[in-house]
C-alpha cells in the first residue's frame, strides 16, 4: 500500500483521487443494484423473497416498473465506472509516456533499449496495476456490501460464513504467499534470461566466428527450461487461489440444497449473494496475484525517481571572458562518474583547451574520450568542478551518423539558425562527392538508400557549414575513404575556430596544434 501510495503521488495526472473514489462509489452502487434486481426478480417469479419489515412494506406490483429502470441504471453506473477508470488509465499512461520522453533528453547515458522498456512494457503494466489496484478496492468493498446484504436476509447463513472463513484464512494466505514467492523467482529467471539474450545479440558475430552457437544455445535454454518449469506451478497455483473459495462455497451450497431438512435455510436472494460474493472473492485473489507479479515495475519506476533524486554538484556555464585569455574551454578539478555507479570517469581533470586551437584526443576504448565531449558540451553534468565555455555554438559529428527519413537540404540544414544557400550546400556536396550522379539536393534519402561513407559526408557537411565555434568530431571520418579524407583535412585547415578531434587513427590528421591522451581518468597532454 505504501509503495502504491508513492507510487500515485510520483504520477502527474490530475483528478486521480476523485476517479479512484469515483470508481470506488459505482461498483458498491452497483452491488446494491444487482441485489435489488435479484429480489425483484425473485418476488415477480411468485418465490418467497426474505421476510423482513422494510422488504414487506414495498408494493410488489412496483417491481414491474422498477425492474426495467433499474436494469438500466446499471448498465449506465458500469458505463461510468469504465469511462471513468479508463480515462485514469489513458491519462496516466500518457503522463509516464511524456516522463520517458523527457528523461530521454535529460539522462546519462540512457540507451534506446532503456526508454524503450519505459515507454513500453514499464508504462504498459504500472497502468495495469492503477487499474486492479483501483478494482481490488471496489471489489473489496462490494464483498462488504453482499456480506452485509447477506447479513440483513439471512443472519443465519452469514454467521456460518463467517465462522467458516476463519478455518479457511490460513490455507489461502499460505497459497497467496507461495504465489508471491514463485513470481519473485521467476522475475529472477526471466531477468536472467533477458540479459543471456542481450549478451548473445551483442556478440552475436564473435559468437558465429568462434563457432559458439552450441554452448549459447544450451545455455539459453536451460534459463529458458526454469522459467517454463515456475511458470507451470504459477499456473496451478493461480487456479487454485482463483477457484479454491469459489468451489468450496458453491459446493456447500449443493450439500445444502440436497438435504431436505436444510433447505428451509436457502432462499434465491442468499444463494445469488453466496455465489456472487464467492466470485468477488476469487477475483480479489486473483487480482492480488497479478499485482503481485508486477510488482516489480512499481519497485523499478521508484527507484528511477530515487536515482533522479541524485543531486550533482559540478557547474557548466558560459564564459565569454575567456575570449580575452584565448581560452575556449576551461575544465578546473572536476570529479565525473554516472548516475547508479560509483565508478570514476574522470577525477581531478584540469585542462585548457586555447581558442583556435585543434586539439586530438585518444587512448583506449572506455577510458571516457566520448564522455568528455558530453561534459565539454554541456550533456553531462560533472559531479564536482567548473566547466566553463566561451561559446556554446557546438558543432558534433559523431561515429553513428544522423540522417533523417527527409530532403537532403533538410538534413543538411538540421540545426542552422542562420538561414543557408542551396547553391552553397550543392557545391559542398559536389565537393566531398557524396553522390557519383546528379542528385537533386530536394529529394528524399533515408538510411535505407545510403552507404555509411555518404551518411557520415553528410553529417561533416551539416556540422562544418553551421559555422560552430567549437566543433567536436568523434571518429568522424570512420567509413570515409582516403580521397573524403584529404577534404576533411583541407575543410579543417580553413576552419575558423576550435577543434576537439576525438580518434583511434591521428595519423589521418595532417595539422593539429595538441595532441593528448584520456589516461587514468585524466587528460595528458603529449607534446
Amino acid at each position: 500500500m505504501k509503495k502504491f501510495q508513492y507510487l500515485s503521488k510520483s504520477l502527474k495526472v490530475k483528478r486521480k483521487k476523485i476517479r479512484i473514489a469515483n470508481s470506488i462509489i459505482a461498483k458498491n452502487l452497483n452491488a446494491f443494484i444487482e441485489i435489488s434486481i435479484v429480489i425483484m426478480i425473485t418476488a415477480l417469479l411468485g418465490q418467497e423473497t426474505t421476510s423482513n419489515i422494510f422488504l414487506d412494506s414495498i408494493d410488489k406490483e412496483l417491481f414491474k416498473f422498477l425492474l426495467p429502470f433499474t436494469v438500466a441504471l446499471r448498465l449506465g453506473v458500469y458505463y461510468f465506472d469504465h469511462l471513468n477508470i479508463e480515462t485514469l488509465v489513458i491519462n496516466t499512461q500518457a503522463s509516464l509516456r511524456k516522463e520517458a520522453a523527457k528523461e530521454l533528453f535529460n539522462e546519462e547515458n540512457i540507451s534506446f533499449a532503456y526508454v524503450n522498456y519505459k515507454v513500453g512494457n514499464e508504462t504498459t503494466n504500472i497502468v495495469q496495476i492503477y487499474r486492479i489496484f483501483v478494482s481490488l478496492i471496489g471489489t473489496g468493498l462490494q464483498l462488504f456490501v453482499f456480506y452485509f446484504s447477506l447479513l440483513y436476509l439471512n443472519t443465519d447463513i452469514a454467521i456460518g460464513i463467517l465462522f467458516s472463513s476463519i478455518f479457511f484464512y490460513k490455507p489461502i494466505l499460505i497459497l497467496l504467499n507461495k504465489f508471491k514467492k514463485n513470481e519473485e523467482l521467476n522475475r529472477t529467471y526471466v531477468y536472467e534470461q533477458d540479459r543471456n539474450l542481450e549478451r548473445v545479440i551483442n556478440n552475436y558475430y564473435l559468437i558465429k566466428i568462434l563457432k559458439k552457437e552450441g554452448s549459447e544455445l544450451t545455455k539459453l535454454n536451460k534459463n529458458i527450461d526454469k522459467v517454463k518449469d515456475i511458470s507451470f506451478v504459477n499456473t496451478k497455483l493461480f487456479f487454485t487461489t482463483h477457484n479454491l473459495f469459489n468451489f468450496l462455497v458453491t459446493f456447500a451450497i449443493s450439500i445444502l440444497l440436497s438435504q431436505t431438512f436444510l433447505q428451509d435455510i436457502l432462499n434465491l436472494e442468499s444463494i445469488f449473494i453466496l455465489l456472487r460474493g464467492a466470485q468477488f472473492f476469487s477475483q480479489i485473489t486473483a487480482m492480488y496475484a497479478n499485482i503481485v507479479s508486477k510488482g516489480i515495475y512499481v519497485d523499478t519506476f521508484l527507484k528511477g525517481i530515487e536515482t533522479k533524486e541524485y543531486q550533482k554538484n559540478g557547474e557548466f556555464k558560459l564564459d565569454d571572458t575567456l575570449v580575452v585569455k584565448e581560452i575556449a574551454i576551461n575544465i578546473d578539478n572536476v570529479e565525473f562518474r554516472y548516475q547508479s555507479s560509483d565508478e570514476k570517469i574522470f577525477d581531478k581533470l584540469d585542462v585548457s583547451i586555447q581558442l583556435g586551437s585543434h586539439n586530438i584526443i585518444t587512448g583506449p576504448n572506455g577510458s571516457g574520450k566520448s564522455t568528455l565531449i558530453g561534459l565539454m558540451t554541456g550533456v553531462y553534468k560533472p559531479n564536482s568542478g567548473n566547466i566553463n565555455v566561451y561559446s556554446d555554438r557546438f558543432g558534433y559529428v559523431g561515429p553513428v551518423p544522423l540522417i533523417f527519413n527527409e530532403s537532403l537540404y533538410g538534413n543538411l540544414i538540421y540545426g542552422n539558425i542562420d538561414g543557408a544557400d542551396k547553391k552553397d550546400l550543392n557545391n559542398l556536396v559536389n565537393e566531398f562527392k557524396i553522390f557519383d550522379y546528379e542528385f537533386n539536393i530536394d529529394d528524399e534519402i533515408s538510411v535505407n538508400n545510403l552507404s555509411s561513407g555518404q551518411m557520415q559526408k553528410i553529417s561533416l557537411i551539416r556540422a562544418i557549414y553551421n559555422k560552430p565555434s567549437i566543433l567536436f568530431l568523434d571518429e568522424a571520418t570512420t567509413n570515409l575513404d582516403k580521397n573524403s579524407i584529404e577534404i576533411i583535412n583541407k575543410l579543417l585547415d580553413e576552419f575558423n575556430g576550435t577543434i576537439i578531434n576525438i580518434t583511434h587513427n591521428p595519423n589521418q590528421f595532417k595539422k593539429y596544434d595538441n595532441f593528448f591522451i584520456v589516461e587514468n581518468k585524466k587528460l595528458i597532454n603529449s607534446d
